[in-house]
């Protein structure tokens, strides 16, 4: 720079202009933008999250609202559809075929009342949260009216509920519906013959939603699902002994005679393990509003996972490897995975 040049740079203030930036400021800009695309990628996670929470929390409190009605207009909740790996020696299928192709637990035989409430909670060391007392297709078969497989096998073209799509018979307090003699009979499927109900919810594409649970898509296996295309649980329990002044009534004597499932609640029975958290919300003296509950309705929530599933499937869900975890680890992640289960509990 001459002696003019420096002249005029004293004159305007400014010294000579500078055409790049340095190291330091590229660096420094690099950084800045990294973490605000980190705080914009975390911020539209949570937001999803929190949307399909939001989705699964209404589809769960409609179907509540759904199955409360259902007992308003029949006296009895809808009963627990017997598809779980969970055995007893009687059936309720009538002899000869009868009025239903399904199977469900009544709380008028003594070998149902064993699963719904067991004089000791049995639990598996391995998965403290494997409890078998709920049901894929009840919220299908009943609020949904997804019951179109054959009444019997001389009738393969009459559903059980007489219709070959929703909509079903006034259903009875044995898991049975009552239809027409002539539809019973019928060798075609006649339509609309008799009294029936509508669904108790409403079903979308976006949730809940009506899907057939098996590839060869048999209408009889059909599930209620959620957004996220995870089945909807109906958890059904009896929450006393019974009471011998008052049939059909039992008797809550504590809160450790409720028997609920342990997605629900800690049963005071079941042995501590290690790591196991004792929040209220699984302290049954504490979570009062389990005293009088009977069903809950429960649905995976965001991450998909409700930390029942066996160990290889449940880290394949929540994205971590569990073939060296120990049992310890494992406890734990059965915890996080059913951290934002969504469970709505009625009576």
């Amino acid at each position: 720079m001459d002696a003019r040049q420096v002249n005029h740079a004293r004159r305007t203030g400014r010294g000579p202009s500078r055409s790049a930036f340095t190291m330091v400021e590229m660096m420094f800009s690099v950084l800045v933008i990294g973490v605000l695309l980190s705080l914009l990628i975390g911020g539209v996670r949570l937001a999803t999250a929190y949307a399909k929470s939001t989705t699964d929390r209404q589809a769960v409190n409609t179907i509540k609202v759904g199955v409360d009605t259902f007992r308003q207009d029949f006296g009895f909740f809808p009963p627990l559809v017997r598809d779980q790996a969970v055995t007893s020696a009687a059936s309720t299928r009538p002899a000869g075929g009868g009025e239903t192709a399904i199977d469900v637990y009544l709380m008028s035989n003594p070998a149902h009342v064993l699963v719904l409430r067991p004089a000791a909670v049995v639990i598996n060391a391995a998965n403290p949260f494997d409890d078998k007392r709920y049901s894929n297709r009840t919220l299908a078969y009943y609020l949904a009216g997804a019951l179109a497989v054959p009444l019997v096998a001389a009738n393969p073209n009459v559903p059980v509920d007489g219709f070959s799509g929703p909509g079903l018979y006034k259903p009875k307090s044995d898991g049975t519906f009552d239809i027409p003699v002539n539809v019973r009979t019928s060798s075609t499927d006649r339509a609309r013959v008799g009294t029936a109900y509508q669904p108790f919810i409403e079903l979308a594409r976006s949730s809940p939603r009506l899907v057939a649970s098996t590839e060869t898509a048999k209408i009889e296996e059909v599930e209620v699902r959620d957004r996220g295309n995870i089945t909807i649980r109906y958890y059904r329990w009896l929450n006393g002994a019974p009471d011998p002044a008052r049939p059909g009534e039992f008797i809550v004597n504590t809160l450790a005679d409720l028997r609920v499932p342990t997605m629900v609640g800690r049963d005071a029975n079941v042995p501590a393990f290690v790591g196991w958290p004792t929040p209220e919300d699984r302290d049954l003296n504490k979570n009062i509003a389990l005293r009088d509950a009977t069903y809950a309705i429960v649905a995976a929530g965001p991450n998909k996972a409700y930390g029942d599933e066996p160990i290889a499937e449940l880290g394949s869900l929540m994205g971590v490897r569990t073939d060296a975890m120990s049992a310890d680890d494992q406890l734990k992640l059965r915890i996080r995975a059913e951290k934002d289960n969504i469970i709505e509990v009625g009576k």
